[in-house]
């Protein structure tokens, strides 16, 4: 995405240090409560003490364990063993604040760029790393290392798992299941049989006997010339569901613009040994959507979000179930809310899938390119913002490259150039934010107009119409909504107030 690097970071053990703007002053923080993995620019006026070694870029990939207690945090861009080799390090939350867990894993050479990708396993013992080795004259193969928590050391557990493709870019996505014993991977410039740069995807298997890493089932190809399939996956915990993302289906890389993009979600079979897909692909809708920019899967995977940047635009995501074998849109579509931000660039479902982080790190709030950081949740069908932003204190920090909730939703850790910031979001789901859904509005049926009622203390600011398929129909800033010339079916109405965000069905007979 973006390569504004070259920061030098300090870890501080200070648990309430937070990373603002203004060096001197500490912003309120009313509605969230920030945990503080944070990799600070060493020019802030606090007083701590900083502990491990000088990082630069870390946040690149970020992934939380199942409770929050424990997260691995991807530098693809440090420099140990020669420029851009890479390194990932691992900290475990203490009552004293985060601690570095065990070695740090580094790259073996030079544009080895290990932590691009990162996945660890919901258990806390295994974590995933890629390393796509994406130097410029493409002599180098991309590979997968993995690790296992021994006592405290993180033991290479089995072989490498080595591309076998030039410049395919091996690795730059992995997933693991919960126990950590099947491993996806992502080659999004690998070739089909056809010799086309299409992308595809591998799955393997950790034999217990041989200590090696097997491949399960057949490689996934993408269908185009220039799919990118494997530019984005997530498995489910028992690793037999795989949601696949080829944000250039129907495109081109040379003009990302016609891109509209496309995500596939497969099941693996036992009788046949192969992967199968589960209903029709999920396509974008227009051109330059860049659809399956990211995704996560539900920990059964029968839900999955799906983030479309729609580059150099607001972005969206959409959260899809699987009914029947058929993928149906939960609710309404998240929008982005600033132009330009790429919202969905990086998403997060909760285990259950009611809850949704969206990375947003080209949002300008705070300066060019500082970023922002959402939460959703999914109440009666509808998508609902909790809280406010959470927003990069900086310019160009580009907060929300990578995002990574825990399995109820309750912690989050967050990706930006140069720092990891964890925050407990349970005071925000736990707290009485929920009254502003609870606005009314009648008569719903409607067939000529619509009355919405607000709670005490809250004011209307915006409403704004979307159809079933999340298509914009217009917009007002009346409480009574002229619904005469819409036609018969299912609406969405989403009002902006003094205090947030809300969602409504609206029914037109």
């Amino acid at each position: 995405m973006k390569n504004k690097l070259g920061f030098q970071i300090f870890v501080y053990k200070n648990i309430h240090s937070v990373s603002v703007s203004n060096p001197c002053i500490m912003p309120p923080n009313t509605m969230k409560q920030i945990l503080h993995l944070i990799f600070l620019i060493p020019f802030f006026c606090l007083s701590q003490t900083p502990i491990g070694t000088e990082i630069s870029s870390a946040g690149h990939s970020v992934s939380l364990s199942s409770n929050g207690s424990i997260v691995a945090i991807g530098n693809p861009f440090n420099n140990t063993n020669g420029n851009n080799s890479g390194h990932v390090q691992i900290y475990q939350k203490t009552s004293t604040g985060w601690v570095k867990m065990g070695n740090d894993i580094e790259g073996i050479a030079a544009e080895n760029r290990l932590g691009y990708s990162v996945s660890i396993s919901k258990d806390n013992s295994t974590v995933a790393i890629g390393a796509p080795n994406k130097n410029k004259d493409a002599t180098s193969l991309g590979y997968v290392s993995i690790y296992k928590n021994e006592s405290g050391t993180w033991t290479k557990m089995g072989n490498n798992i080595d591309g076998t493709l030039l410049n395919s870019e091996f690795g730059a996505s992995v997933s693991l299941s919960y126990d950590g014993s099947i491993v996806a991977i992502g080659e999004p410039s690998g070739k089909n049989n056809n010799g086309h740069k299409t992308g595809q995807v591998q799955v393997y298997n950790y034999n217990t006997t041989s200590k090696n890493w097997e491949l399960l089932g057949n490689g996934i190809y993408g269908e185009e010339y220039v799919d990118n399939l494997g530019h984005s996956i997530s498995l489910s915990s028992n690793g037999n569901v795989i949601a696949i993302g080829a944000p250039y289906n129907n495109g081109s890389l040379s003009d990302p613009k016609l891109s509209i993009g496309s995500v596939k979600v497969y099941e693996y079979n036992l009788s046949s040994k192969d992967w199968i897909q589960i209903g029709l692909d999920i396509d974008g809708v227009a051109n330059s959507d860049y659809l399956g920019a990211s995704v996560s899967l539900s920990k059964d995977g029968d839900i999955v979000a799906i983030g479309a940047t729609s580059i150099g635009s607001k972005g969206y995501v959409k959260v899809f179930e699987n009914i029947s074998g058929t993928w149906t849109l939960i609710g309404n579509v998240i929008d982005g809310e600033a132009s330009s931000e790429e919202a969905g660039t990086s998403v997060s479902l909760s285990a259950n899938g009611d809850i949704v982080a969206i990375g947003a790190p080209s949002n300008n709030e705070n300066g060019n390119d500082s970023g922002q950081v959402r939460i959703y949740k999914n109440i009666s069908g509808n998508w609902q913002k909790i809280g406010d932003g959470i927003e990069g204190k900086t310019p160009n920090s580009v907060l929300g490259l990578s995002v990574s909730l825990s399995d109820d939703g309750s912690f989050i850790a967050i990706g930006a150039l140069g720092h990891v910031d964890i925050y407990d979001l349970s005071p925000v789901l736990s707290s009485d934010s929920f009254a502003l859904s609870q606005f009314s509005m009648f008569p719903n049926p409607s067939t000529y107009q619509t009355t919405i009622k607000l709670n005490k203390g809250l004011t209307l600011k915006k409403v704004a119409i979307y159809n079933n398929l999340g298509q914009f129909i217009e917009s007002t800033q009346k409480d009574v909504i002229n619904t005469s010339q819409l036609s018969s079916g299912l609406y969405y109405v989403k009002i902006t107030t003094n205090k947030g965000e809300a969602t409504k069905k609206l029914i037109i007979e």
